[in-house]
Formats: C-alpha cells, sequence, structure tokens
C-alpha cells in the first residue's frame, strides 16, 4: 500500500476494495442518503381509510341523535298539533322548524286544511298573551301561511296590515309577496302611498311578484319617487318585467356616478355613524345597485345599455360589478365586441 492510499478501519468489509484517500482534510457535510421503506402507493390508503373511519362514526352519531331526539320527519300537519300543545320554549323551535322547512320546501302544507291555520292564527295567537308574544306568534304563523296558496288565507294576511304591530304588518307583507295573490294588489298600492319606509319596500316586493299591466303601472307610478331607493328599486322591477318605461331610467343606474350625492344610501343609521361607516355603507349600497342593474339590463335586452355595461367591465370596480356587466354583456350578445 502506498503513502497515497489510506488502509481500511480495522472494521471494514475486506471484501471491498480500499477507496482514494480524499485530498486535503476535506469534511463532508452531507447527510447520508435517507431510506424510507415502501412507498407512496404502499402509505395512499391510509389517506382515505382514515377519513372513511371518521364519516362512519359521525354517520353513527348522526343516526342516534335522530333516534333519541326525533328526526325532522314530522309532517307538517304534526308540528301544527305540537304548536298547540308545546311549552313556550319548545314552541318557537318548532315554529322555525316548520316555517324553514316550509322555505327550503322540504315540508308542505298540502294535507293541512286552510281553517287549521286561520284558526291558529285569530284564536290561539291571542288567547291569554301579552303584547309581546302574540306578534311573534302571529309572525311566525304569517310565514307559516304564506305557503298555503288559498283565498281565505290571503284575506288573513290583508287583514293583518291593519294590525297595531309594525312586526306583524311587515310579515303579512312578505306573507303576500309569496302568495302571488292579485288580491293583493290594491292594498300593495295603498302602503306605497301611506305605509312606512319598510313597508314601502316589502309593498315593491308584492308587486314584483304578481304579473299583469295593473301591477307594472304601478310600478311604472314609482320610477320618480322622492325615496331613490324605493324609486330604483321600481326601475328594476319593471325592468325585469320587460316594460320599456325602464329604460332611461335603467341607464341612468348603470352610470356609477349617477349615485353620486344621494344621502339616502348611507343608511338609516347615517346620523349617528362617522364619515367612514357612512362611506362603507354608501359603497356597499351602490355596489349592490350596479349589480342589480346590469342583471336587469339583460333581463330587458336594450342594446342601448351595451356601451354603459362595457364601462363597467373595463372601470375601476369591485369585481362582482365587473363579473355582472360581463354577464349581462354575454346575455346580450356583446361580450366580444370591443
Amino acid at each position: 500500500m502506498t503513502s497515497e492510499e489510506r488502509a481500511p478501519p480495522p472494521d471494514a468489509d475486506p471484501a471491498l476494495p480500499p477507496g482514494p484517500a480524499p485530498e486535503g482534510d476535506a469534511i463532508y457535510d452531507e447527510e447520508p442518503e435517507q431510506h424510507v421503506p415502501g412507498s407512496f402507493l404502499s402509505a395512499l390508503p391510509q389517506f382515505f381509510v382514515f377519513p372513511a373511519i371518521l364519516v362512519a362514526t359521525l354517520l353513527g352519531v348522526y343516526l342516534v341523535l335522530r333516534m333519541l331526539w326525533g328526526a325532522e320527519s314530522d309532517s307538517a300537519a304534526e308540528l301544527l298539533q305540537q304548536v298547540r300543545t308545546a311549552g313556550p320554549h319548545e314552541r318557537w323551535q318548532v315554529l322555525h322548524t316548520l316555517a324553514d322547512g316550509l322555505r327550503r320546501k322540504t315540508l308542505d302544507l298540502e294535507q293541512v286544511p286552510s281553517a287549521d291555520l286561520a284558526d291558529l292564527y285569530e284564536n290561539y295567537a291571542d288567547e291569554g298573551r301579552d303584547a309581546e308574544e302574540r306578534a311573534t306568534l302571529r309572525g311566525y304563523l304569517l310565514q307559516i301561511v304564506a305557503h298555503k296558496h288559498d283565498p281565505s288565507l290571503t284575506h288573513l294576511a290583508l287583514e293583518a296590515l291593519d294590525d297595531p304591530d309594525a312586526q306583524v304588518r311587515n310579515n303579512a307583507l312578505i306573507a303576500l309577496a309569496i302568495m302571488r295573490d292579485p288580491a293583493a294588489l290594491e292594498a300593495a298600492r295603498h302602503e306605497l302611498e301611506a305605509g312606512t319606509d319598510d313597508e314601502r319596500l316589502l309593498a315593491l316586493g308584492v308587486l314584483g311578484n304578481l304579473e299583469g299591466p295593473d301591477a307594472r303601472d304601478v310600478l311604472a307610478g314609482l320610477l320618480r319617487d322622492h325615496d331613490t331607493i324605493v324609486a330604483r328599486n321600481a326601475v328594476l322591477l319593471l325592468a325585469r318585467a320587460g316594460d320599456a318605461r325602464a329604460t332611461p331610467f335603467l341607464l341612468h343606474m348603470l352610470e356609477r356616478d349617477s349615485y353620486a350625492g344621494d344621502v339616502q344610501l348611507d343608511g338609516t343609521l347615517r346620523d349617528v355613524q362617522d364619515e367612514s361607516s357612512r362611506r362603507s355603507v354608501r359603497d356597499a349600497a351602490v355596489e349592490s345597485f350596479l349589480v342589480a342593474a346590469c342583471q336587469a339590463a339583460a333581463a330587458l335586452g336594450d342594446a342601448a345599455a351595451v356601451p354603459l355595461l362595457r364601462d363597467l367591465r373595463e372601470g375601476d370596480l369591485p369585481l362582482k360589478v365587473k363579473s355582472a356587466a360581463i354577464d349581462a354583456l354575454h346575455d346580450l350578445g356583446a361580450a366580444s365586441e370591443s
């Protein structure tokens, strides 16, 4: 062995030839190669087995709870019977469950006679109850009867418009909007003439869900309303109905500058908010109106809106507004035109 070769260490494998010595005193700081047994494919099942076990466990717990506490399989009739017999705390939960199920269409009132609903509203919600509890009960029940399209229940909601409690009156208007009964037209017109700000907006919702020229005529009469919130919503509803009388007003709504200086956009709390809060409310309101105006322009189908929609698409505006403008241009067949 020459001086340039280094003898193997005492415990070296004699079958391996000795290697050349490194030049100088070089230090090797690389870590030794890591050898992990198995492979990615052999470890892959754990990523599916553990989630499967978790899902199975949660499903089992859910089924046990359904058995202990009862499933949401009760019919609307059974829930209404529970309203009559439940204690004060459980009653509100049952009413909420029923109203929510009707809204999500997981429950229906097909097997519930209209007379039972009317009796529950007119008698049960009054017997020995204070004004606040009565108003809450009637509010819930109006949300429920709204999903039973029957002239007698429409009449019940119309009578509720004279209730001394504002909450009951508001729920009556919401119910009439859901019912879509033409018999509510005159009541909606009256609320627009004499109602509070909230009642006027809810009455607009009633008109917006009614078909026919009479409802559109009432909306057309609001295009220059002193309340700019009401006026703009009337424009949107009329445009979505395809009425050309909305066109000049809708084109104006597609211009961002048309909202400048409108203090009503600052919200009802503007007098007690600082400028930053008012600006935030105002910006959110303008964004909502611009998005709705784009959607209404697509429904109206007037090509005069195309240049204004392009301006919104290219302008320095929130993404939601730009997306609504792009969608409207696509619906009007002008998405690719410059």
